[in-house]
């Protein structure tokens, strides 16, 4: 009895940490998304995580220094670990949410980042190391941790703040950690039984308390000069943070300017939408008139207009000023619809007027699922972080792409228009060029592109040819002459400069990068690999292999199987889950939704396949046909790529039933995922080499670091498609192998 319950803690500790682990993954991400650039998020997200593969290689060394005969000296480590993993989580927390950000602080982060998972990943393996019997139970318990987690995150985020869920995480991994402490260790002291009561009880108090509401009031990150809060203050502005809020997708900040008029509304300190004031008449916004977007709307009358993006309510101010009083808006942040509500007094209700439809939603899932037609779709810096200039060549936006802008002409009006708002050249030349590729593809001739295509903006301060903020609008029937006329009008009025497309030329010339659903890679403007991502996998790659040789004492050359085996499965896992979730994005429509509901299916999944695998009759078989695993997820991950598109395309359009579709299509595929690990964990017990299961647990840790990477510069280069394959062609190869 003693035995299963020993067993049973174990398992449970196992859950636990998997859990928070897996969540503090997402608080960080959040965190660092707030005051960093997409690259740098990361890079310092993909070392934070390496470390559990550091932390196992750390664990096999141990295991080498003394002979195990119960497992004891290995469990005192890893119980260790947990306690310290307990404190860390909230401490680190409150560190990186209070130290203010200076581009130098990347160090910083990345060394304290890594401390948590490191403490997990020692933790992890010596469960795994001391309970081999068990791997398949085991390693049920750590994917239903992380799936599970995965599921709650987002809940949580949306309810508790950052600093209270952290330290929800850490109670929950001291009281695991005391149930170790009196089931696992015999000779356990005193002194570490009151330690463990001493953090609990701390914790306890501290998450009753209002003390984290307290300090998550004050984002200190602000104080340094992160992200557009940066340039303003570069730029001497002194920039006052009025309103703040969290969710799982952003968070959203309400910031006063110098200028009375106007302020910003910033979505992951990046994002800036400007929200202007107004009392509900119109004549005190003209001044609105001389934007580039306004042309959209030349010459006034009434229109039904669909706004994608609509942030801080600019757009339907743009919208009204041109006669139209039947707008719909679209904004996928409900942080922004929140913070612009919240502001009401300010902004004139902008969000409730009369004739006004506002919609929390995805802006391309709204155009794939309505049946609507509108006067006018209008799209203005919809990903506005682009604005910063860098960091976001790795930001997938299906916003741009060409089935984007082919549904965008379907839903206008015979004489409907398409407007978009851009950054600049770059962002005008991707553009331009997926608009013309979807207009040839609909059998619209060269000359009458050039009759159908506008493109104005305030002139370049450096060359003639270039518009600031370019205003691209397309017809589905060529400009009228008195429509011209008109626009022509406004753009002297308010000093902006015209250009046309007049001949085959310069439709040629631009056609040369087309954005589509399998590369949507928007901002990436000569679409190649970025050069950050080179430096990241080269320091993945050093780091994980000194620590390996460090770890074995220099004796790498008789690894290479487990270097293989285990290395695999890491890479392998890492491509298929990344493609999978990038590929339900569009069809669940939000990224949130996307990564919780296939994350958890692909883990919880894993689990159920991996407890499958305890049973006896199944470890046989999997013993004896050790090539059958990954054999089986090669198979079932090509038949869900070519197979899923067809079952959403005769699928049911709502939501909850696209959620429910989703994970019965990925529960084969995620089944059979939780067998070849725990199978090789498995096989190294048979073979007498226990010893060497936290090392193997330390070289899939690492390759899947390796494998994210991978996975974004395939998916740049060849697409997501091809990532998806890609995947699938290792796991085949693995079983190959395992067959020879």
């Amino acid at each position: 009895m003693h035995k299963f319950m020993r067993l049973g803690i174990s398992l449970s500790a196992v859950f636990v940490v998997s859990g928070a682990l897996f969540m503090y993954e997402v608080i960080l991400t959040r965190i660092f998304s707030a005051i960093m650039t997409y690259h740098f998020v990361f890079i310092v997200a993909s070392v934070a995580i390496l470390g559990l593969g550091l932390g196992a290689m750390d664990i096999y060394k141990k295991v080498k220094e003394f002979p195990q005969t119960d497992g004891q000296q290995i469990w005192d480590i890893g119980i260790r670990s947990v306690v310290f993993l307990g404190f860390t989580l909230p401490l680190l927390t409150l560190f990186f949410y209070k130290l203010p950000f200076q581009p130098l602080n990347l160090f910083v982060y990345i060394a304290l980042a890594v401390l948590p998972f490191v403490l997990g990943g020692r933790f992890l393996s010596c469960s795994f190391s001391v309970l081999s019997k068990y791997s398949y139970l085991l390693y049920f318990g750590d994917l239903v941790g992380a799936g599970l987690a995965a599921f709650g995150v987002v809940t949580l985020l949306n309810t508790v703040n950052l600093i209270r869920l952290t330290v929800y995480l850490g109670e929950a991994i001291l009281l695991i950690s005391l149930l170790l402490n009196l089931a696992i260790i015999k000779k356990r002291s005193r002194r570490k039984v009151l330690a463990a009561l001493g953090g609990v009880a701390l914790l306890a108090v501290l998450a009753v308390s209002p003390l984290p509401e307290v300090l998550a009031r004050d984002f200190s990150a602000y104080r340094g000069i992160p992200k557009m809060i940066g340039l303003l203050k570069l730029n001497g502005e002194q920039p006052v943070v009025e309103y703040s809020s969290w969710d799982a997708f952003a968070r959203t900040d309400v910031v006063a300017t110098k200028d009375p008029n106007e302020k910003l509304v910033l979505i992951d300190g990046g994002a800036a939408a400007p929200m202007v004031r107004f009392d509900g008449n119109l004549a005190g916004v003209q001044q609105l008139k001389k934007e580039a977007g306004y042309l959209a709307f030349v010459p006034e009358k009434p229109r039904r207009v669909l706004v994608i993006g609509s942030g801080g309510g600019i757009d339907i101010l743009l919208a009204r000023l041109g006669g139209s009083e039947d707008i719909t808006a679209v904004e996928i942040n409900p942080g922004s619809v929140a913070a612009v509500r919240k502001f009401s007094d300010y902004n004139g209700n902008i969000y409730d007027l009369p004739g006004i439809r506002t919609f929390i939603q995805n802006g391309r899932t709204f155009i794939d699922t309505t049946s609507e037609q509108f006067d006018v779709i209008y799209l203005s810096k919809v990903m506005t972080q682009a604005a910063e200039g860098t960091g976001y060549a790795l930001s997938e936006n299906y916003i741009y792409t060409r089935e984007a802008i082919r549904s965008y002409l379907n839903h206008l009006t015979p004489d409907g228009r398409l407007a978009f708002v851009l950054h600049g050249p770059d962002d005008l030349s991707k553009a331009l060029a997926t608009v013309i590729a979807v207009l040839k593809e609909s059998g619209v001739a060269d000359e009458e592109i050039a009759r159908q295509v506008l493109i104005a903006g305030t002139p370049g301060e450096h060359h003639d040819q270039e518009v600031s903020y370019p205003l691209l609008l397309v017809k589905k029937a060529p400009f009228a002459p008195d429509e011209l006329a008109a626009i022509t009008a406004r753009l002297s009025e308010a000093q902006l400069q015209l250009e046309q497309l007049l001949h085959y030329g310069e439709i040629g010339k631009t056609a040369a990068t087309v954005v589509t659903d399998d590369r949507p890679f928007f901002y990436n403007v000569d679409n190649t690999i970025p050069f950050e991502l080179y430096i990241l996998l080269a320091l993945v790659l050093h780091l994980g292999w000194r620590w390996l040789k460090h770890a074995t004492g220099g004796t790498v050359k008789n690894k290479k199987s487990l270097l293989l085996y285990f290395g695999a499965l890491g890479v392998g896992f890492m491509l298929l889950e990344i493609a999978l979730v990038q590929k339900f994005v569009l069809i669940l429509g939000h990224p949130t939704l996307a990564f919780t509901v296939v994350a958890a299916t692909l883990l919880i999944g894993g689990g159920l396949g991996s407890l499958l695998g305890q049973v006896a009759a199944v470890q046989r078989v999997l013993m004896r046909r050790r090539w059958l695993p990954a054999f089986l997820v090669a198979v079932l991950a090509i038949l869900t790529g070519v197979a899923g598109p067809w079952i959403f395309s005769t699928g049911a359009a709502l939501a909850t039933s696209k959620t429910i579709l989703t994970i019965f299509t990925l529960f084969p595929l995620s089944v059979t995922l939780g067998l070849p690990f725990p199978t090789g964990l498995r096989s190294l017990r048979e073979e007498g080499r226990e010893d060497f299961v936290p090392l193997a647990w330390g070289i899939n840790g690492w390759f899947s670091v390796i494998g994210s990477i991978i996975a974004m510069m395939v998916a740049i280069t060849a697409g997501f498609r091809m990532v998806l394959f890609a995947g699938a062609i290792i796991y085949a190869l693995l079983a190959y192998r395992c067959r020879r």
